[in-house]
């Protein structure tokens, strides 16, 4: 275990498993992080080796992890607008911590080991007073990078981090992790919205987050008016949910709905710093802002026969009341389930993610963003409301129905994202062929 002096917050950008190879990305402190632990360095017949192989298969579904602990339903979920969950410590923070944490995923003890001994020197390669608070949306994806590979150590007892020469592909790597899409002109002709250079916005500190740590800002201010409001970042593989919601958006507002429920309206456009719009008219956006909920909780948490049958009731029918309302002006909701319902301080209810698509379990596949799909996921929400102890699965029961399945974990549940493709596998060997050329 990591000391406390040692253990600094950290955010997990980016992590995935390619064979037997894996890679980290973090945020700490200001500065970005790439650690990769290469299978032919560590999977050998000595302790480090002997934890690496365990931890690797463990995350990749070989084994489960003790009884009671469980992997989400739904592993390619999107990001909500919401809010984005994790779990984490108390104070919302990851820690390198490395023995055992009855609410660890596999992925995440992984994570945590492979951090643990660049952790230890983090006070050298981040002091505490290179954060800088105050920090802009610009500096954030912009922060400084540093490149590890881990190694074992001479007597092979312990787990090492030798840092790597920073190199055009590696930093291409970090620019890769930016959210970027464009935007048809038509759309933002449309919507109107006021544009944000990422160096306009404040980011706030992660202790100030709805919900946990998120992979990535979900909260900003603008220092001017101080006004905050919740960031949802673009997925650079996934245009076309970005597109839906904000025309989604734009059709409740135009409509006025948002006066008759509670729902987050658009409030600007960010774009990166120092971007133009391109010569048919169109801008690229990494994100766009949103009503910054007060204290949102996920319906999903509040799923419990300790809260009131008189609060459930309410929430039951102000859920149904809600869809219904969308359906009436011809808009489906799509992915309906009770993850997509907030909570917020004074316990009123609000809807949210017009991105579209379903999640396993809420919603059959063939009923995809369709009204039918909505009823299906609003009608199981409501029974979970109305008697969670009948209609709500608890972490054991669904541990004990798991099959083995490779590791997936949820992007939004989890704020990592697991890749299996191409592309990561061109990711190390580049890293590999670096060793070998420096002789390692």
């Amino acid at each position: 275990m990591v000391s406390s002096r040692t253990s600094p917050e950290w955010h997990v950008l980016e992590f995935f498993i390619d064979g037997n190879d894996s890679v980290l990305t973090t945020h700490v402190r200001g500065t970005r992080f790439h650690i990769v632990a290469d299978a032919d360095q560590l999977s050998k017949d000595n302790k480090v080796g002997g934890q690496y192989r365990n931890l690797v298969q463990r995350a990749q579904g070989h084994d489960r992890l003790e009884s009671g602990k469980h992997h989400e339903s739904n592993d390619d979920a999107e990001i909500d607008s919401g809010v984005d969950m994790k779990r984490s410590d108390s104070d919302g923070s990851r820690s390198s911590h490395v023995k055992e944490n009855p609410t660890e995923t596999a992925a995440e003890a992984l994570q945590c080991w492979m951090f643990a001994p660049v952790a230890k020197s983090m006070d050298e390669l981040a002091p505490v007073d290179s954060d800088g608070s105050n920090q802009t949306l610009e500096r954030w994806y912009h922060s400084p990078a540093r490149f590890f590979s881990l190694v074992a150590s001479a007597d092979r007892d312990e787990l090492e981090a030798t840092e790597l020469e920073s190199t055009p592909e590696l930093r291409k790597q970090m620019q890769g992790l930016v959210p970027e899409q464009a935007l048809p002109k038509y759309l933002t002709n449309k919507l109107k919205a006021r544009w944000y250079s990422s160096s306009e916005l404040q980011v706030l500190e992660a202790s100030d987050q709805p919900v946990g740590t998120p992979y990535h800002p979900c909260r900003v201010r603008d220092p001017e008016t101080r006004d905050t409001f919740f960031l949802k970042v673009v997925d650079n593989r996934q245009p076309q949910p970005v597109k839906r919601e904000l025309d989604i958006l734009h059709r409740i507002e135009s409509s006025r709905l948002h006066e008759r429920m509670r729902v987050p309206t658009l409030q600007g456009l960010v774009y990166v710093d120092g971007t133009e719009a391109n010569s048919r008219g169109q801008r690229k956006v990494m994100g766009f802002l949103l009503t910054d909920i007060p204290s949102p909780k996920p319906l999903t948490t509040m799923l419990e026969p300790s809260v009131s049958r008189e609060m459930r009731d309410q929430w039951a029918a102000e859920a149904e009341r809600m869809k219904e309302v969308l359906h009436e002006n011809n808009i489906v909701w799509g992915d309906a389930k009770a993850d997509n319902f907030m909570v917020d301080k004074d316990d009123n209810l609000w809807i949210i993610d017009f991105g579209g698509s379903y999640t396993e379990g809420w919603v059959d596949s063939e009923l995809n963003e369709t009204e039918e799909g909505d009823n299906m996921g609003t009608e199981k929400v409501v029974n979970a409301l109305r008697d969670p102890i009948a209609n709500v699965q608890r972490p054991e029961e669904e541990f004990e129905q798991e099959t083995e399945r490779p590791c997936t974990t949820s992007k939004r549940k989890r704020n990592i994202d697991n890749l299996e493709s191409s592309e990561d596998s061109d990711r190390l060997s580049s890293v590999k062929h670096r060793r070998t050329e420096s002789g390692d």
